[in-house]
């Protein structure tokens, strides 16, 4: 039987640089439910990593502020975030729906260890 992660599509990421270079979860189909622990904090992890990638890059424009106009500065600053919450609506767009379909299938473990637990005590045999 395929992981959830396999059937994704979705490929670990080796190294923190990985993640700025390469697109690992953004080509993936992120369609697919089911993240084990450990794939869920991958691609948080990867989402983290790309939004701080963003923000040092509206950061940064300081340094060369100088050598721009205040409109250019603030024409590129614009796109660089708007380029950054497209990137983010997409992904967590396609997460709100891999969230909420574990959350339904975690929800009915927990509902199911509940009635097991409310459930009556077997009665005692009697020994003859």
């Amino acid at each position: 039987m395929k992981s959830a992660y396999k059937q994704s599509g979705l490929r670990r990421v080796s190294s923190t640089n990985a993640a700025l270079t390469k697109s690992t979860y953004l080509e993936a189909n992120l369609a697919a439910p089911h993240f084990n622990s450990a794939e869920r904090a991958d691609v948080y992890r990867s989402m983290f990593l790309l939004n701080r990638g963003f923000h040092r890059i509206v950061t940064r424009l300081n340094m060369v502020e100088h050598l721009l106009t205040a409109q250019d500065l603030k024409d590129i600053r614009g796109i660089t975030q708007e380029i950054q919450l497209t990137l983010n609506t997409a992904v967590l767009s396609s997460l709100d729906t891999i969230e909420h379909k574990d959350w339904v299938q975690f929800g009915k473990v927990r509902t199911a260890l509940e009635k097991r637990l409310k459930a009556p005590l077997p009665t005692p045999r009697r020994k003859k």
